[in-house]
């Protein structure tokens, strides 16, 4: 498990075209930029982020300042359909679970919605899927 290591582990940047000047063979992709932009707007918003990673991934752990307590779970997904889909909601489960949230945040370019998941002790735990735009304007 990788709970708790700083955001170092994984790279963002705070201007991605400056990024790219400097990486120039780095990656580049819509979901790197789009995870680029989630963090950015949760350090705007003061929050502690780090990741999980244990079988499963989840992109975002939210801390607020000055605690420990883990007090959100959000993945990030460009394309929220077909395989990419179980993906992102298994990541997010193993990190709500492991934290014990009872809900967990998956952000997307346009899809919305609840689902309800049965978790591991069989109690129901809620996903909230919302456009990103939407969320950063709340």
């Amino acid at each position: 498990k990788e709970y708790g290591k700083e955001v170092p582990c994984k790279v963002y940047a705070g201007d991605t075209g400056f990024f790219k000047s400097v990486f120039p063979n780095y990656p580049d992709s819509l979901g790197l930029r789009f995870e680029n932009l989630v963090f950015l707007e949760l350090l705007r918003q003061g929050k502690q982020v780090s990741y999980f990673r244990d079988r499963r991934e989840c992109d975002f752990l939210i801390t607020e300042k000055d605690s420990l307590a883990v007090t959100a779970a959000v993945q990030v997904s460009v394309c929220f359909g077909g395989p990419a889909r179980e993906r992102e909601v298994l990541g997010l489960m193993a990190a709500m679970e492991e934290f014990g949230l009872n809900e967990g945040l998956i952000l997307t370019m346009d899809d919305e919605g609840v689902m309800e998941v049965e978790g591991r002790d069989g109690g129901k735990k809620r996903i909230v899927i919302n456009s990103v735009w939407k969320w950063m304007l709340e």
